[in-house]
């Protein structure tokens, strides 16, 4: 409840570092992601204690959190959900749509069926692809795969 708490009360906005450790900003996915699922969580739970006014303010961040992730992390360009400006294609987003991910909360936002989604792993496998020619052509077979 505390640190639910601190995030509703605006520390989602903080300057912070990646998953890695690696870059500082106030706006990374994964971070933002994960906060926003456990928002939710949260406010179901909170909303099952009878605390109403919590589960009211959890939701509502949470609901800014997703206009916000939309906004500022999907490229057009890449077709892609992008962890950072400054680090774009980086595998936390995927671990981000993984771990964020649960059904139980009646989760319905960047869900597996998700056209964004769907083009994120797309445009993860192209990187791939490119980044290590095992991927380009499987020997054996003439297809390529996807490692």
């Amino acid at each position: 409840m505390n640190d639910l708490d601190h995030i509703a009360n605006g520390s989602y906005n903080s300057n912070t570092c990646d998953l890695w450790e690696e870059i500082q900003s106030s706006d990374l996915f994964w971070n933002r992601y994960t906060m926003r699922i456990a928002l939710r969580m949260g406010a179901i739970f909170a909303a099952n204690q009878n605390d109403s006014d919590r589960a009211f303010k959890y939701n509502n961040v949470a609901s800014i959190l997703e206009s916000d992730l939309i906004q500022s992390h999907w490229d057009t360009n890449l077709n892609s959900l992008i962890e950072d400006q400054n680090r774009k294609l980086d595998s936390s987003v995927i671990n981000a749509l993984i771990v964020g991910y649960n059904d139980y909360s009646m989760n319905t936002f960047l869900t597996t069926n998700d056209s964004k989604v769907a083009q994120t792993v797309s445009a993860y496998n192209t990187m791939f692809c490119k980044e290590y020619p095992l991927n380009t052509t499987d020997n054996n077979n003439n297809i390529p795969g996807i490692l």
